[in-house]
């Protein structure tokens, strides 16, 4: 038994000096024990080996890149062609002038019926110009040259009575398009002496006038423009 005891002493005494040794190993490397060393198991234990989960690499995804597509060359548009101008429509106005004037009893004035065609001829005409008759007597109506050399007067009224002077006229031969002003009737008025003062109105109140064709036609839009006389004292 001291024997055994003795052995004991010096087994302990063994292992406390490797204790200390390695004490002294793990100090100057800098080891950890727990990792180093297999830790003392009770027997019949078995503690299984613990392994680290690798860290998977973090992935990235790229952000997607915006690609803006090139703009495509725009079309330059077809030249147009240049517009034909267009034909002049016809017109025709006829208008008593001067459109307006003064006078004095016992004085005699003039006006004339005009008509002004554009892109047009004149080969007739039919007017009526209404007056006062109780103010304006017609001294003088002259239609002879009123289209061309030997106009055709079909008809020729005065008017003093009724107060509505009429004529009726027709070109001889072809008529030809113009644009020039043609006097259809020139009439001389006298002022009654009795006359008193005012606006008296010389309205055209029928006015019919036939183009170029053959044959001719009536024509239509034709714009009027009437007159009048002041009396003055």
């Amino acid at each position: 038994m001291i024997l055994d005891r003795k052995a004991a002493k010096i087994v302990l005494s063994t292992m406390a000096v490797c204790l200390t040794v390695l004490a002294v190993f793990l100090a100057i490397t800098g080891k950890d024990i727990t990792t180093s060393t297999a830790t003392a198991q009770e027997p019949g234990i078995i503690t299984p080996a613990v392994t680290s989960n690798p860290v998977s690499p973090i992935r990235t995804t790229p952000a997607p890149q915006k690609t803006t597509p090139a703009a495509s060359p725009t079309p330059s548009p077809a030249e147009k062609p240049l517009d034909a101008p267009s034909p002049q429509l016809p017109s025709l106005d006829i208008y008593v002038s001067p459109s307006s004037q003064k006078a004095s009893p016992g004085q005699e004035i003039s006006v004339s019926v005009t008509a002004k065609a554009v892109n047009c001829g004149i080969s007739g005409s039919e007017i009526s110009v209404k007056f006062d008759p109780a103010v304006l007597q017609v001294a003088e109506l002259n239609v002879d040259d009123a289209l061309g050399s030997n106009t055709i007067i079909a008809v020729k009224e005065t008017g003093n009575q009724s107060g509505i002077l009429r004529c009726a006229l027709a070109r001889r031969g072809t008529t030809q398009i113009s644009a020039s002003e043609e006097i259809l009737a020139r009439i001389k008025f006298r002022i009654a002496d009795w006359a008193k003062t005012g606006s008296y109105n010389l309205t055209l109140t029928e006015v019919k006038l036939t183009n170029e064709k053959d044959p001719p036609q009536t024509m239509t839009g034709v714009e009027i423009h009437n007159g009048s006389i002041e009396i003055v004292p």
